[in-house]
């Protein structure tokens, strides 16, 4: 009896031990969302003319960013320009290169518990619009590689988490 008691205790035990040795799918999702910043960036256009698809609409979304202070517009008899204000300054990465939008982490797709110790984890996440999304060049002008940038649709990461004493870091 006595030695069925002390397996079951030790038992118990390894199976507590087991469990605190595994990321939850909760604790890798917050950890993510805290840590996964991945942002698209592009150059901007400066300028729209009347012959230009859709250039009605176009005018009021420029005149709307001016009103929250992203742009200072010039309006000619061709068209309209706009530029760059201190505010919109706060988005540029480089030169005429400019954050138009941000990852946001949805949610854990799977984990994988490596006999390391460590985890990868995959997750999913999409781009959400920054205020200058709306005026950015076609990536396709710029990207010879055809590679797609801000892609709209839901994408997959791939993270690998390491357990510390102080608990689990991205590696």
């Amino acid at each position: 009896m006595k030695k069925l008691l002390v397996l079951c205790f030790l038992t118990a035990l390894t199976l507590t031990a087991c469990s605190e040795s595994k990321i939850s799918k909760e604790e890798a999702l917050t950890i993510i969302k805290q840590e996964f910043k991945k942002d698209c960036t592009q150059r901007l256009s400066d300028a729209y003319y009347k012959n230009d698809r859709n250039y009605n609409s176009i005018v009021k979304m420029v005149k709307d960013l001016e009103k929250q202070g992203y742009l200072r517009v010039k309006q000619y008899g061709y068209g309209v320009e706009y530029f760059p204000t201190e505010k919109a300054k706060s988005y540029r990465v480089n030169g005429k290169t400019y954050r138009v939008a941000t990852s946001s982490v949805q949610d854990i797709v799977a984990i994988a518990h490596n006999e390391d110790g460590t985890a990868t984890v995959r997750f999913s996440y999409k781009y959400e619009n920054l205020p200058l999304f709306q005026i950015r060049k076609s990536s396709s002008y710029f990207n010879k590689t055809n590679k797609k940038d801000c892609n709209m649709e839901i994408q997959e990461g791939e993270v690998v988490f390491k357990k510390f004493d102080t608990g689990w870091k991205i590696q």
